[in-house]
């Protein structure tokens, strides 16, 4: 277990959505609200919140500071999740937290109550919790701090993957699970 208190929330946001189309996924409206809205108040149990965000983020930047979150501008989406990774990890090791969350900015189904689910069943002796629908692992990961210079060394877009491959998995279902990489990706639902 650990308190909430004691880690570093970051939502990934600056990406580039190339599956998405032109407009800004993660501003277009899923089920009433911005899409990043829904992963922005999931993260509203943890003091320390950090959002990675295109450089220029405007309308989605306004949005996630809206909601507590500090932003860190990503300038070079193109290096993949990894380089958000790496600066969110950057910015978690400068303060006095035990373990990063790392979410997805394009998962709007989870909520609160799943990310204290996860900080009642991570293992600090371990430092590693993630994520997993159908038997495949997945965003939301809590890592210990033990585990961040492996996070600070990523490169390309798998994100944490190879770190996490042995990691205890949280079961989640699958609806809950839902990413958001196309317009018609969760379309009608909440």
């Amino acid at each position: 277990m650990i308190a909430a208190d004691r880690v570093a929330a970051l939502l990934l946001a600056g990406g580039l959505s190339r599956r998405y189309g032109a407009d800004d996924k993660l501003v277009a409206d899923h089920a009433g609200r911005p899409l990043a809205v829904h992963a922005r108040d999931s993260l509203a149990g943890f003091a320390c919140r950090f959002a990675v965000v295109r450089a220029g983020a405007g309308a989605l930047g306004a949005l996630l500071a809206a909601g507590g979150l500090r932003l860190i501008e990503n300038a070079a989406p193109e290096e993949g999740m990894a380089g958000s990774i790496r600066l969110g990890v950057a910015a978690a090791a400068a303060l006095d937290v035990e373990a990063l969350l790392i979410c997805l900015a394009d998962m709007p189904r989870i909520d609160g109550a799943l990310l204290a689910r996860m900080c009642a069943d991570y293992d600090p002796d371990i430092g590693l919790l993630v994520c997993a629908a159908g038997g495949r692992r997945m965003p939301p990961a809590l890592i210990g701090r033990r585990h961040f210079a492996d996070l600070g060394k990523l490169t390309g877009d798998v994100g944490a993957r190879d770190l996490l491959a042995g990691a205890p998995v949280l079961a989640i279902g699958a609806a809950i699970a839902l990413d958001v990489d196309r317009p018609v990706d969760g379309a009608g639902a909440p």
